[in-house]
């Protein structure tokens, strides 16, 4: 299945759940190999996922040939990642702060997000 352009994402999940996925240069190295890797996304809640960002559809349907590689020491299970907010595996959020090799996480002070109440309190 294919996605609309901008959407040229992987969604990469250890195999063995709640093992962490590979750094980012890790991913990044091995997924040079079938395109130019635009972004890398760790998300912070969920240390066994990773999203990998390419240019476009060719170099993503390379990428999926091996659902199962090895990278790191570590398998992965890959699929293509379904388009920002539809809410499916791979689909998250409609924005978010993205993490860059060598780059941070956003200050969500500057995306205009407020704490919310603490529970119990």
């Amino acid at each position: 299945m294919s996605y609309p352009s901008g959407e040229y994402r992987i969604f990469a999940r250890s195999d063995d759940r709640g093992r962490p996925t590979p750094s980012p240069w890790e991913l990044k190295e091995y997924f040079s190999t079938f395109g130019e890797v635009l972004d890398i996304y760790k998300p912070p809640s969920a240390v066994d996922v990773a999203y990998v960002t390419f240019g476009s559809g060719e170099e993503i349907q390379l990428a999926l040939m091996e659902p199962k590689p090895t990278v790191g020491g570590i398998v992965l299970f890959l699929q293509q990642a379904q388009p920002r907010g539809s809410g499916g595996p791979g689909g998250g959020a409609a924005a978010r702060p993205t993490t860059m090799l060598g780059g941070g996480i956003a200050n969500p002070a500057s995306l205009g997000l407020t704490p919310g109440p603490l529970a119990g309190g």
